[in-house]
């Protein structure tokens, strides 16, 4: 009878780690798409603001310049971009005095 008992408690105790392991699990899971789904998304412009201008130094606010300081620093800076991508930077850069 008090083998019984012993297996008893060890499948119990089994089952209660497997439960735990489970629910670790699945927080470990749910942690890591719901980091995923808070993740900003940026459009294009932005996207290119970042790759272009964050190799050379910290971004700065699009409403720290006007438009035309915007248009003089991809004038000046942006020698290696195509006329469409310096067109579209200057749209999102300087949209905010709209």
């Amino acid at each position: 009878m008090q083998i019984g008992r012993a297996c008893g408690l060890v499948q119990a105790a089994l089952c209660n780690k497997a439960v735990g392991l489970l629910v670790v699990l699945f927080m470990l899971i749910g942690g890591v798409y719901g980091c995923q789904s808070m993740a900003v998304k940026m459009t294009d412009a932005q996207q290119l603001y970042s790759a272009k201008c964050s190799s050379c130094h910290n971004l700065i606010a699009p409403h720290e310049y006007d438009k035309a300081a915007w248009q003089a620093y991809i004038d000046k800076y942006g020698d290696k971009m195509t006329d469409h991508s310096k067109l579209k930077l200057l749209e999102y850069l300087g949209g905010s005095e709209d």
